[in-house]
């Protein structure tokens, strides 16, 4: 066996009787088969609506993995080959990603994930491709290729199992006082409910993600959002408005059981008068997506070890909302 990959001969004997099949496109089963298995991350980020979203903002290609022992499912995981881009022509490379932690159907997770870290590599090889991204269990790091390279980092997650008060009394003090300003404020959050008002809110994103330098990738960007994901899973966005004026928004986005926050934006009248708005934001996504069944809300990346302000502001302001930390691997080659 390969010397890059660490197992004993228990592994090997398991890993001789699977087999990985590639395809282009999913098969009629697929995103069906996918909440099924069990990973530490979004089913999204491996459905064939994510594939179909970043296809068309991106010109993403997509390549569906599946693992298989005896004609019985392992494992899934969507993969893209990022089209070339002028910088690229000199090493001749297209960049390899994935997106969230690969997707198993076994009791125990290591012999299908070493079959899986040896299989991407090989397809990595074998297409010249370059491993840009993706994310990787920690109790499974073992299992990677020596010539990848492994960075820690890590996400909070909200149990919405517990009934709402608890949730408000299981919030830090710091929170909870956010919230009673924006309150005190009048702060009113709304949710959004058509393209008309999604493409309003996203003028107000652009203002203020220009005042702290954040790059945007157009209306498209949240437009494949609603149009692609809506329909298996969740895209919604909030939003809070002081005296009729847009201050705070924040969307959020996963499949039936599990979301994840992503797009704060805040105006510089909101964060010079202190209102809140982020917090409101943030605790009516919370609330919603419990009301509709959600089972946990992911907070988003944070880095485990923080190394410099910005990053220890971000896991503080995450971290009063009392999630639990969950440790993984961002993986490239």
């Amino acid at each position: 066996m390969r010397r890059y990959l660490k197992r004993g001969e228990k592994e090997k004997a398991y890993m001789q009787e699977m087999r990985l099949k590639t395809d282009n496109s999913p098969g009629a089963s697929w995103d069906r088969d996918l909440i099924r298995g069990k990973t530490e991350s979004l089913y999204l980020y491996h459905s064939s609506k994510w594939a179909g979203r970043l296809a068309e903002l991106l010109h993403y290609k997509p390549v569906y993995f599946s693992v298989y022992k005896d004609n019985e499912l392992q494992a899934l995981l969507l993969g893209f080959i990022e089209p070339m881009r002028i910088s690229s022509l000199l090493r001749m490379r297209n960049n390899f990603v994935w997106y969230g932690q690969p997707v198993y159907f076994t009791e125990d997770g290591r012999e299908v994930h070493a079959f899986l870290a040896h299989s991407l590599n090989d397809f990595i090889k074998t297409n010249r491709l370059r491993l840009s991204r993706g994310e990787w269990a920690v109790s499974y790091k073992d299992l990677l290729p020596e010539e990848w390279r492994m960075k820690p980092w890590a996400t909070l997650k909200i149990d919405l199992a517990p009934g709402i008060d608890f949730l408000f009394s299981s919030l830090k003090h710091s929170a909870r006082k956010e919230l009673r300003k924006a309150d005190d404020a009048g702060i009113e959050v709304r949710m959004i409910e058509n393209i008309e008002q999604l493409r309003e809110y996203y003028g107000f994103a652009c203002r203020c993600a220009k005042r702290y330098n954040k790059k945007m990738f157009g209306f498209k960007d949240f437009l494949t959002m609603w149009k692609f994901f809506r329909d298996w899973g969740h895209f919604e966005t909030f939003v809070a408005f002081h005296s009729g004026r847009m201050i705070s928004g924040l969307s959020v986005w996963g499949d039936k059981y599990n979301v994840s926050e992503i797009g704060s934006f805040q105006s510089e009248e909101c964060f010079n008068m202190k209102w809140g708005g982020p917090d409101a934001v943030k605790w009516q996504a919370i609330k919603w997506s419990k009301s509709v069944g959600v089972r946990s809300f992911d907070l988003g990346g944070v880095n485990p070890l923080p190394g410099t302000k910005k990053e220890g502001g971000i896991r503080r302001f995450k971290e009063k909302w009392s999630g639990k930390e969950y440790q993984y691997l961002m993986v490239s080659s």
